[in-house]
């Protein structure tokens, strides 16, 4: 787990591209819940879903065995009030 420091986001307004930005390459819900939270947004996690500051929902979607073999966990990340875009970031970094 990294212990980077995070720059603090707009404090006025989150966006789902900030959250997105942050959970890319996070696999782990729980560590996604504290980075987003040294980041200094109120969050709140049940099950597979990150709430951010009652605006934005992260929602991890698990690994599983697709048609062309397996498949790394996704993050989609949208506004609750359903505006676009919507993210989905992959949960590995891959060089």
């Amino acid at each position: 787990m990294s212990t980077a420091v995070i720059d603090s986001p707009d404090r006025v307004m989150v966006t789902t591209e900030q959250v997105a930005k942050l959970v890319a390459g996070i696999s782990v819900i729980g560590h996604a819940r504290e980075i987003l939270e040294r980041a200094g947004w109120t969050v709140t996690l049940v099950a597979n879903r990150i709430t951010v500051e009652g605006e934005v929902i992260a929602h991890l979607i698990p690994a599983k065995i697709g048609t062309y073999g397996p498949l790394a966990e996704q993050w989609i990340i949208s506004a609750i009030n359903g505006t676009l875009p919507v993210w989905i970031v992959g949960s590995e970094v891959r060089s």
